[in-house]
């Protein structure tokens, strides 16, 4: 029973950093990151990541927040390139991309 509860709380701790890495870095608190998006000010990173995955398939790999306007998204294609690119947070819009 003691090696089942080590073995559960390994993983957990092991599973928080990957978990940690789709939560963008922003200066705004989550209230008003909701008020923004509920407003249809700013999109929601995952109309985002929709828009993005129907552009070049694949799946996000990292993604942070630049600014209030603008996300840093890792994208990994369905050919499994890996780009670094810069989002527009109000429309989804790809600004840069490498």
């Amino acid at each position: 029973m003691k090696r089942l509860l080590v073995i559960a709380l390994s993983a957990a701790l092991l599973a928080t950093p990957a978990l940690a890495q789709f939560r963008p870095s922003t200066n705004l608190l989550p209230e008003q990151d909701r008020n923004a998006v509920s407003k249809g000010q700013q999109m929601s990173l995952r109309q985002i990541y929709q828009k993005l995955e129907q552009r070049y398939g694949g799946k996000p790999v990292d993604a942070r927040r630049l600014d209030e306007s603008r996300y840093l998204i890792r994208w990994q294609s369905s050919q499994g390139r890996i780009m670094n690119l810069v989002v527009s947070a109000v429309n989804g819009q790809v600004l840069s991309e490498q």
